[in-house]
């Protein structure tokens, strides 16, 4: 479960012929399949261009009614796509459960929250609310207006296809993005960390101490990929605990080791154990968010200060992600990446001029 909204950075241009089209997109939108939720969608009609994507948790109470929570989070879903300029928004509500008596909350909360607040703030408009009970092939949909149709087949959706066709598959469920960061095995403590760069007897410490050695290290594996050798763990762990290295790590989102270096920093957070899990799980959201791959960046976040709640660069992240900072704006994380790299000498992966988004 997730107790705040997931906002989405991505934007898909889809042509749809009915509303069933845009309702199978959202699997590629989100980057998995919702189960029991509240996703709201903003489009353009103009461009037809998909805006602002969120989803939150549906929580009923005992008695089929909206829980508080998703009062809450409901504004916090409108607040997070009109900051970031939607006007005209679809709710979608996916749940195999019995919720017609939640149906009137929900739309009196979309409708209070689409109202304007102040004066920075505009109108936004419901265009219409839809229910269906899962994202599949066939399944029965209807909306608030009264129309009803069948969902065409997710998998074949224009916009499941473009994601497949950018290596981003789409996930069964959330849940299987979650497991890609769940603690795993004994654990590598930082003390394990800080004790792979003691200096050993008669030689040097496994790990130099140097940034560039460390930074080196990190790449290296980064290009290697994932499986990580166990030795290499605690090593690696050490290294990101040196904040000039991790911020440089952020820059391997720009390269052709994008996608196994993120492998390779979900697969640390899975093995290490406090601040080094906390550092690990940060670089997966980073990258994440300025690759543009929505979900993995709440899931890395919530992770990272799970590991170690006062680690500063996963709150400075959350509140970028929180206040609908696009991907393209967070650019300057792996500018200031690069900037390192080339002060402490190492070379990077070459750049990719698709990796990033936008």
């Amino acid at each position: 479960m997730t107790s705040t909204p997931e906002p989405s950075p991505d934007r898909t241009a889809i042509r749809f012929t009915g509303m069933g089209d845009y309702i199978a997109a959202i699997p590629a939108l989100l980057g998995f399949y919702p189960e029991r939720s509240i996703v709201l969608l903003g489009h353009d009609d103009a461009t037809c261009q998909t805006g602002p994507t969120a989803r939150f948790d549906l929580v009923l109470t005992p008695g089929g009614d909206l829980a508080p929570p998703c009062h809450t989070g409901i504004a916090e879903m409108v607040r997070l796509c009109k900051q970031q300029g939607a006007q005209r928004m679809f709710c979608v509500v996916v749940d195999d459960r019995p919720i017609d008596a939640a149906l009137p909350a929900i739309t009196d909360r979309l409708v209070k929250s689409l109202a304007a607040e102040g004066d920075d703030d505009w109108d936004a408009d419901l265009v219409d609310l839809f229910v269906i009970r899962r994202i599949a092939v066939d399944e029965r949909w209807t909306c608030a207006h009264g129309d009803a149709g069948r969902l065409p087949d997710p998998e074949i959706n224009e916009a499941t296809l473009a994601r497949m066709l950018d290596g981003r598959p789409v996930q069964r469920s959330r849940s299987e993005l979650v497991e890609r960061l769940t603690e795993e095995g004994r654990g590598v403590t930082e003390a394990d960390c800080r004790a792979a760069e003691r200096p050993r007897r008669g030689g040097g410490s496994l790990v130099a101490g140097r940034d560039a050695t460390r930074l080196r290290l990190v790449v290296d594996a980064a290009v290697r990929g994932a499986p990580v050798p166990d030795d290499d763990v605690p090593r690696l762990g050490a290294a990101l605990l040196s904040l000039r290295v991790r911020d440089a790590a952020f820059a391997l989102a720009a390269t052709e080791a994008a996608d196994s270096a993120t492998e390779v920093f979900a697969e640390l957070a899975r093995r290490l154990r406090g601040t080094p899990r906390a550092a690990a799980a940060t670089l997966v959201a980073g990258i994440s968010y300025v690759r543009a791959v929505g979900p993995m960046v709440g899931i890395g976040l919530d992770a990272a200060l799970a590991a170690d709640p006062d680690y500063r660069a996963a709150h400075l992240l959350l509140q970028a992600f929180d206040g609908g900072m696009t991907p393209e704006l967070l650019a300057g994380l792996v500018d200031v990446g690069q900037d390192i790299a080339r002060e402490l000498g190492v070379v990077m992966p070459r750049v990719d001029p698709l990796a990033m988004a936008g």
